[in-house]
Parts: C-alpha cells; structure tokens; sequence
C-alpha cells in the first residue's frame, strides 16, 4: 500500500526516523494499529449505547453489583 503524506508530515516523520534510528514504517504501523483500536472503541461505545438507550441492554449501578456479588459468598 501506498500512502503519500503531506510534506509537513513526511518531515516530522522523518526527523522522528532520524532521532530514533528507527524505520518510518514501524511508527506508521504503531500510530496507524492505535489508531484503529481507538476508532474499534469508538464503534463498540456507539453500539452499546444505542443497546442500552433501545432498552436491549441493561445496566447495573455499583451498588447493585455489589449486592449481588456480596450475596455469591452464602
């Protein structure tokens, strides 16, 4: 795959490169994985609230959650 960068970019990438005697593809990859993890979440928090919002997905307070789990120790 090909990506062209803007020129601003291309030369913090390559400054970054420089500074840490590493490839500009492996900063890519790490920033590009990050990145797509966060937009992941992102879907996932979407999803679950519009679950809980439809009535689909209940939630429990702590307080609930506690007492239930209190009440796993008879």
């Amino acid at each position: 795959m090909f990506i062209e960068l803007a020129p601003e970019i291309e030369n913090r990438l390559n400054s970054w490169s420089i500074s840490t005697h590493e490839p500009p593809q492996k900063f890519i990859d790490k920033t590009l994985s990050e990145a797509l993890e966060d937009w992941e979440d992102y879907m996932d928090a979407v999803r679950i609230c519009a679950l809980v919002d439809s009535g689909e997905m209940k939630t429990y307070s702590l307080e609930e959650v506690e007492r239930e789990l209190d009440g796993m120790d008879d």
